[in-house]
């Protein structure tokens, strides 16, 4: 039998056992983040050394075999995907309550794909059953499940949104600026990153990762090293490793963030608090501004200068429109995929294609016009 122990902050698992000359063994690991954790990667230890039944794991709720596979086996992903699989979590639950995942059938779980299609995009509906396809495979190759629920599965939901949804027009998005620019404290940190993501095209995880050591003074620009990692609370590497780069900022800028940090210094003086990796978006309670405090800021701001619910942008929106911004005021492509941190210029034609063909059919009204000046 395995224990678990809490040793500081992270959760520790020990196995003993006696082998046939009646000898001692025992294995343990720590680091775990929660106590369930812990445990699981204890139960499959014991699996694999012959010391349990697989059985045991029959008896898991399908919505706890879920997590304790993603967060075992799918650890270090980018902030997107870990609320990806938070939220299929919660689906699961949500539905299957305590079922164990044995019991899941072939048609409880197209119940579970049609309800689901009843309010979701089809593109969302894929994606969670990407996810558990692949923890799947894993439960079949432990012997937990003897079939493959999902197969012969079928899927609907609404469909995605257009392209031109994505963005808000030039108007929108100005007064989406200078309302964030107005509104940004550190009382009002969602409305700050808000502002720092329509000037700069960062992904969320990259803005909330923002360090002051991370913002170049004398030269208005912001340096782009790391991701914040909400579920796990912590910095994390950036999307890609070309996604680590420098971005020139206009001085309104700098100016907005100069004030936050004095406003910032000021209250932690103040409260004889600490911020001692000196986050930019460090909140009144001491942790790091999540990324559902984002999400809502940018909803709010949207709804206080007017933008109608059916045009309004997620978040990742304000990269979306930051971007294209540039391209409709004839900025060169090749520096806007630096900007975003992009491999190579090919991604970002190939994601902005539709914004790229309108500017392609000025440049080529711009290119007759002078070629026919000429003679």
């Amino acid at each position: 039998m395995a224990s678990i122990i809490l040793r500081g902050k992270k959760w520790q698992y020990r196995i003993s056992w006696h082998d046939s000359r009646g000898k001692t063994h025992s294995k343990s690991k720590s680091g775990y983040r929660t106590k369930r954790e812990a445990s699981y990667a204890a139960s499959q230890l014991e699996v694999a050394l012959g010391l349990q039944s697989s059985q045991l794991n029959r008896d898991i709720p399908i919505a706890d075999y879920f997590h304790n596979w993603y967060t075992v086996y799918r650890t270090g992903r980018s902030l997107h995907t870990m609320e990806a699989y938070h939220w299929a979590e919660k689906e699961l639950r949500l539905f299957f309550d305590n079922t164990p995942i044995s019991n899941v059938t072939a048609f409880t779980w197209q119940q579970f794909l049609n309800k689901l299609g009843e309010r979701n995009r089809k593109s969302t509906v894929r994606h969670l059953i990407g996810s558990i396809k692949a923890m799947t495979k894993y439960a079949m190759n432990e012997r937990t499940i003897d079939r493959d629920f999902m197969f012969g599965a079928v899927f609907s939901g609404g469909e995605s949104k257009p392209e031109q949804s994505k963005y808000l027009e030039l108007t929108q998005f100005k007064k989406l600026v200078r309302a964030a620019r107005k509104q940004g404290s550190l009382s009002s940190l969602g409305a700050q990153s808000v502002y720092i993501s329509s000037q700069t095209g960062m992904r969320v995880g990259e803005v909330l990762g923002l360090r002051w050591r991370d913002i170049v003074w004398s030269e208005n620009t912001i340096n782009v090293n790391h991701s914040w990692d909400s579920y796990t609370h912590s910095l994390g590497t950036t999307k890609t490793k070309t996604s680590v780069r420098r971005i020139e900022v206009a001085p309104k800028v700098i100016t907005s963030l100069r004030r936050l940090r004095r406003e910032q210094t000021s209250w932690l003086a103040d409260h004889k608090y600490e911020n001692p990796d000196g986050y930019v978006f460090f909140t009144k309670r001491g942790t790091v501004l999540s990324y559902m405090g984002a999400r809502r800021a940018v909803i709010a701001l949207q709804d206080m200068i007017g933008i109608p619910e059916y045009s309004q942008i997620s978040f990742h929106g304000l990269r979306h429109t930051h971007t294209s911004f540039l391209i409709a005021n004839g900025i060169d492509i090749y520096y806007v995929s630096k900007r975003l941190g992009h491999a190579n210029a090919n991604i970002t034609m190939a994601i902005y294609s539709h914004l790229l063909e309108d500017h392609r059919t000025e440049e080529a009204q711009a290119a007759v016009s002078a070629l026919n000046a000429i003679g």
